[in-house]
């Protein structure tokens, strides 16, 4: 009863006009400007959110500055003070600015009316007092320094009640705060801030500028000179003489105002990628420790869960050399590693002539195509048939050669040495195919510098990343010692061979589900029927095979030819007629998304969210992941989501943000980007923030990388030992 009367003479009061309860303040009046302290609602609830201002009201003739104040100025700031309960005041929303000539200077600043708010999360006890200081500086012909001093108080109630006069004002306020930016931007160390997006061109935009949030950067009175072309825009900038170092050394955040050829002016925050890593800028390291990088991520590749089917199977391979002359294991071993060379310089010439087009890829960008995907897991199917001796096709001693210790197969394994170089070399192929969904430690840093560096250099470095992971058995087929360690042949290996098509079978159901994780469950339907038909392809060829290595009748070989040709012409049918439905249109993750949610502590990935989680000070996690990369599946497992690092988690309040990179994505593209990586897995973490009294965060950290591998006990070091 008390509470409905308390609301009643809380309304007579409101509606009484000047009163003890209102989202206004006192009024502070100097000759130049009427400032007060604003709020969006009358009264709170004991749990909720409140936006409070300070609205300054210049004369005409007078403005006021922005964070970034430009050659000269201060901008206006105010420290908030709340009592009868608990306050989490959030950073300053600065409204876009205007560009003023002050001579030969340039200012960045306001005219007229300004609203600079502050999101405030309030669990009050009792009727909530709020006081401010604020300083601000007003300019004309001259400048004058000044402050004040603000008292708001707001009522506790039940529910909140909004103030009506003060909500159109915050609204009126909102509508000049500067947008998201859908396009990507990036900052290169001779000036030019770079803008992609298809909207942008010579026929839409007329004018443009940018606003650097931080003071420092930028020389504030140099013309920005403005080029257009289809899908790019660039802004020449010229560093401040106070910068030590070139633009580009660190991500520069801003405002950018955009004009289109209607008049329509639009301003967007934008945040510039990262173009030199944390370490150095990949162009000035010196090449030699990029490539010694390179050699050790392809090393160390033999080594990831990627390869692992393959590995099996160059053991097995191995082994047979065991009993051959040097000579033959030199040049087994020679034509496995040109095919592993031939397959690296081809993925990174792709790769650097695609990202010199525009396109916003990274390595292992040819799994986010379903049909790549689905062409992997027809061939890995197709080996294991081989494996379990359905046909034959010597994979380097894989095929033919590992099973014709039967000697009805004898006539069919001289057949074959006459492609044993082919062999051998598309052995090379399939390893670096298959190894391309994980990324090595050091891979990353050599990765990053062959794209930054001339195309010649660029696949030079993939060329010895190749040597890299053909090195274990170059050294086996060339050190004498080395083959003693290896299995001596025999008939355990026909039984082997065939064991090893089961992980090959489960590698093509891994790779069914990325298909129906990019593109939905009719990929299921379109794989499935396709194999089907392949697969009969294969044993109609296996039929022929076996017929000719005996001297059987032409007829029934010609059959058989004929049984491929309709199988294969069936697959072919299918895949022209199912063409239209095989694209990424959302996929199953997002069907699964929106029935199941992720863990608790886990969220999904975007710029906005990470910048809001570090706004307030959190702990963060960015896991850039994606369904085809196995080192980042096994990562999650054996560490992410392993008990104690989820308590870790849940004990330090640390929030992960996931991003998929499964289909591709160009926020996530350009997140890699900024960290000097084209490839996942990506772990970042960003240790707990100090607020200041104005509620920003005091350290403006750029992230720790993590290790591309990780273990429980990598992750609990860092939680607890952050610095």
């Amino acid at each position: 009863m008390i509470r409905y009367l308390s609301a009643i003479l809380f309304a007579l009061l409101w509606l009484g006009g000047e009163n003890v309860y209102a989202a206004q303040s006192n009024l502070v009046q100097t000759p130049h400007v009427q400032a007060r302290l604003v709020a969006d609602h009358d009264a709170i609830s004991a749990d909720g959110s409140i936006k409070i201002g300070l609205f300054l009201k210049l004369k005409p003739g007078w403005h006021s500055y922005w964070i970034n104040p430009g050659a000269a100025g201060e901008p206006p700031h105010f420290d908030l003070k709340i009592s009868g309960g608990s306050a989490k005041i959030g950073p300053i929303n600065w409204p876009a600015p205007q560009r003023l000539k002050e001579g030969d200077l340039t200012a960045y600043a306001y005219n007229g009316d300004v609203l600079l708010s502050r999101k405030t999360v309030i669990k009050a006890q009792k009727d909530i007092s709020i006081k401010a200081h604020a300083q601000w500086l007003v300019c004309a012909t001259i400048c004058v320094p000044e402050e004040g001093d603000f008292t708001l108080a707001l009522p506790l109630f039940s529910q909140p009640l909004e103030a009506q006069k003060e909500t159109v004002l915050f609204k009126q306020a909102e509508q000049k705060l500067p947008q998201p930016s859908p396009f990507r931007a990036r900052l290169s160390s001779d000036g030019k801030l770079i803008l992609e997006g298809e909207e942008l061109s010579p026929q839409t935009i007329s004018q443009a500028y940018f606003f650097p949030e931080e003071s420092g950067f930028v020389n504030p009175d140099t013309l920005q000179n403005l080029r257009l072309s289809k899908g790019k825009l660039s802004l020449s900038l010229k560093a401040d003489s106070s910068l030590k170092g070139p633009l580009g050394e660190k991500p520069i955040k801003g405002v950018l105002f955009l004009k289109d050829v209607q008049g329509q002016e639009s301003y967007l925050n934008i945040t510039t990628e990262k173009t030199l890593s944390s370490f150095k800028d990949a162009k000035t390291q010196k090449l030699g420790l990029i490539l010694l990088f390179a050699f050790l991520g392809g090393i160390i590749l033999n080594a990831m869960p990627c390869v692992f089917p393959i590995l099996a199977m160059k053991i097995l391979s191995l082994s047979h050399l065991k009993d051959a002359e040097r000579r033959e294991r030199q040049k087994s071993a020679f034509y496995y590693t040109l095919g592993v060379i031939i397959s690296f310089a081809f993925l990174g010439a792709v790769l650097i002539i695609l990202r010199a087009l525009g396109a916003s890829i990274g390595w292992g960008f040819q799994f986010q195509s379903p049909y790549f995907v689905a062409a992997m897991g027809w061939g890995l199917m197709l080996l294991a048939l081989n494996l379990f001796g359905v046909f034959h096709i010597g994979l380097g001693r894989l095929g033919v050669r590992l099973g014709t210790i039967a000697s009805h197969n004898q006539a069919l394994e001289e057949q074959t040495n006459k492609t044993h170089q082919w062999q051998e070399m598309v052995t090379g192929f399939l390893a670096v195919f298959v190894a391309t969904p994980c990324t090595a430690p050091f891979m990353g840093v050599a990765i990053a510098a062959a794209l930054s560096h001339s195309a010649f250099i660029g696949v030079f470095i993939f060329v010895v990343m190749g040597l890299g992971l053909a090195l274990p058995y170059i050294l086996l087929a060339n050190v004498p010692r080395a083959v003693n360690f290896l299995p001596r042949s025999g008939a355990w290996m026909e039984v082997f061979k065939q064991f090893l098509a089961f992980p090959l079978l489960a590698t093509s159901l891994w790779l069914l589900w990325i298909g129906t994780v990019q593109v939905g469950p009719h990929f299921i339907v379109f794989m499935t029927t396709i194999a089907i038909c392949l697969a009969l392809a294969g044993w109609f060829y296996g039929l022929a095979q076996r017929n000719d290595a005996h001297g059987g009748k032409k007829n029934f070989s010609r059959f058989c030819y004929g049984g491929i040709v309709m199988a294969l012409g069936a697959s072919a049918a299918i895949l022209v007629f199912t063409q239209g439905s095989v694209v990424p249109d959302g996929g199953l993750r997002e069907k699964i998304n929106a029935t199941s949610s992720l863990p608790s502590g886990w969220e999904t990935f975007s710029q906005k969210r990470l910048e809001e989680l570090r706004n307030e000070g959190r702990p963060v996690l960015v896991d850039m992941t994606a369904s085809w990369c196995i080192t980042c599946l096994v990562n999650e497992r054996v560490a992410l989501k392993s008990p104690s690092v989820s308590k870790a988690f849940k004990d330090h309040n640390v929030v992960i943000l996931v991003g998929d990179w499964t289909r591709r994505d160009t926020e996530i593209t350009q997140y890699l980007n900024k960290y000097g990586r084209d490839g996942v897995p990506l772990y970042v973490y960003y240790e707990k923030r100090r607020l200041s009294a104005k509620g920003e965060a005091k350290e403006k950290s750029f992230g720790k990388i993590l290790p591309q591998v990780l273990t429980p006990s990598s992750i609990l070091a860092i939680l607890n030992h952050p610095s």
